[in-house]
């Protein structure tokens, strides 16, 4: 007789559904695995082994890319302080060129020569002082006469 693989699997089961009460001989007694289940188990515990080697490279990855970020962050300041520095010197440098630029025409054009003869001159006394009605007959001053004197 033929029997499918459900109703062996029925029979299996109450067998030992009868058993499991008025068991025979007593003890422990690992219970019996299929093929199936056993490939099952072997394949868990390969995905569970990958599984553990993947979480173990996430974190070594996890720990360089961190101290990674420290050394950058470091070296970042670092850089915002040497460029604060580099400004501040080059303010410096611009003011001292300047100084030394002045200085160079200062020196080229002999602007701050010492007079070679003193011109003395003598006072003049008024005799009357100067009224407002004298100033009105004084002809006014134009603009051509004032902007020589400013630098125009």
């Amino acid at each position: 007789m033929i029997q499918t693989n459900n109703q062996q699997k029925s029979i299996n089961t109450k067998y030992w559904q009868q058993h499991a009460q008025n068991p025979i001989v007593k003890g422990y007694f690992p219970r019996y695995k299929s093929y199936k289940e056993m490939s099952i188990a072997k394949l868990n515990k390969f995905l569970c082994g990958l599984l553990l080697i993947a979480i173990s490279i996430s974190f070594v990855s996890y720990y360089f890319v961190t101290a990674n970020e420290v050394v950058l962050d470091k070296v970042g300041r670092e850089i915002t302080e040497i460029k604060t520095q580099n400004l501040e010197l080059q303010n410096k440098l611009d003011n001292l060129k300047s100084y030394y630029n002045v200085d160079k025409t200062v020196k080229q054009k002999n602007l701050l020569q010492k007079p070679q003869q003193v011109v003395e001159v003598s006072s003049i006394k008024v005799s009357e002082p100067i009224t407002s009605k004298k100033l009105k007959d004084v002809a006014p001053r134009t603009n051509e006469n004032f902007n020589w004197a400013v630098g125009f």
